[in-house]
């Protein structure tokens, strides 16, 4: 679509593009579990980058590559999330350059689509997020011993 606006010079248009998020949710459903395990997978980096030499080159050899963009490794690992945080960004990019009414329509039906799917990503996180704290409480709860009394004076104390 974008090559064939380039080549023909007419403006995008976006009605083109509503059928495919209709099925946003769909395609970008594996990106809620990737999103809830990066917390955990930058804690397995830093281990490991302390851990392992091979590691350590590993990540170097990353930095170094062009095609990567000479990124680090957690910014790479970061970038899916911060795709899901675009997409209703550049679709607004576009509604302000669209004079079409059915353009309109589809772009705003678009950005709803979007912004629903970030917004239950988010609220998964904090979900995950409750849950680690609660996981925490129930591990300083379950490793509290109770001192049980020698005599009834104590109890009486």
């Amino acid at each position: 679509m974008l090559q064939y606006s380039r080549q023909t010079e007419e403006p995008l248009q976006p009605a083109k593009m509503e059928e495919g998020f209709q099925y946003f949710s769909q395609f970008f459903t594996p990106y809620i579990p990737y999103c809830l395990a990066h917390v955990d997978m930058l804690c397995y980096i830093r281990q490991k980058y302390k851990e392992s030499e091979v590691f350590r080159e590993f990540l170097l050899w990353v930095q170094s590559k062009r095609t990567l963009g000479r990124l680090h490794l957690t910014d790479l690992l970061a970038k899916p999330m911060q795709r899901l945080t675009k997409y209703p960004l550049l679709l607004k990019a576009v509604l302000r350059n669209t004079t079409d009414g059915d353009g309109r329509a589809s772009l705003l039906k678009m950005i709803e689509q979007a912004e629903e799917f970030a917004t239950r990503v988010n609220l998964e996180l904090c979900y995950k997020q409750q849950y680690d704290s609660l996981q925490s409480i129930m591990q300083c709860l379950e490793s509290y011993d109770v001192i049980e009394a020698a005599n009834d004076e104590l109890d009486k104390v």
